[in-house]
């Protein structure tokens, strides 16, 4: 039954026959990783982790290595980077197809980690703070580019009050470049520039 929801994407439902089955017979490899898969595309990603490591420790023949890397790819998911590493070579080196798709993307991952692994043990070097409603409004300002320390360039979407209440006007709307410039500590948008 379990295996006829997961068929069918009811993976709530597997969850449920698996782990019934699972009770019965905790050292079956086949319902732990089908139940493992189960919590993956379900989104239950504790429980997937716990049961993807229980997989490996009992895997002694190494029939399920994917474990390895689904694993990986759920630590690496929550910032556990350091461990995904290593949960990523390890689903290398026991991983016999060498040219397919999670072989590739293993391999890869190997690599790009050692980058995330950097950006997260390093300090931002700024910090992001609100501007004030001239120039942070609650529509879309992006790109900023900067001047100097008392100026940049930035694009938004403004709207004027006589466009709020009509879809129609809203659409007419383009992105425009603006100019922000900083006096006495307070950011306005430049008016000479608009």
């Amino acid at each position: 039954m379990g295996d006829v929801a997961f068929a069918q994407a009811d993976f709530y439902n597997a969850i449920q026959y698996y782990k019934i089955l699972i009770e019965k017979d905790t050292t079956r490899l086949d319902l732990n990783y089908s139940y493992a898969e189960a919590c993956r595309y379900y989104h239950n990603y504790e429980e997937a982790i716990e049961t993807y490591a229980r997989v490996i420790r009992q895997d002694k023949d190494i029939k399920y290595p994917l474990s390895y890397f689904w694993l990986a790819d759920l630590n690496k998911t929550k910032q556990s980077y350091k461990l995904a590493k290593s949960l990523y070579s390890q689903f290398i080196s026991k991983y016999s197809v060498n040219n397919d798709y999670y072989f590739k993307k293993g391999s890869h991952e190997v690599s790009a980690l050692d980058i995330s692994i950097i950006i997260n043990n390093s300090k931002p070097l700024g910090s992001i703070e609100n501007l004030g409603i001239d120039i942070n409004t609650s529509y879309s300002e992006l790109s900023p580019f900067p001047v100097s320390d008392t100026a940049f360039y930035f694009t938004s979407l403004r709207v004027r009050t006589d466009q709020i209440e009509s879809n129609e006007a809203l659409m007419e709307n383009r992105f425009k470049i603006f100019k922000a410039i900083k006096e006495d500590e307070l950011w306005y948008i430049d008016e000479d520039e608009k």
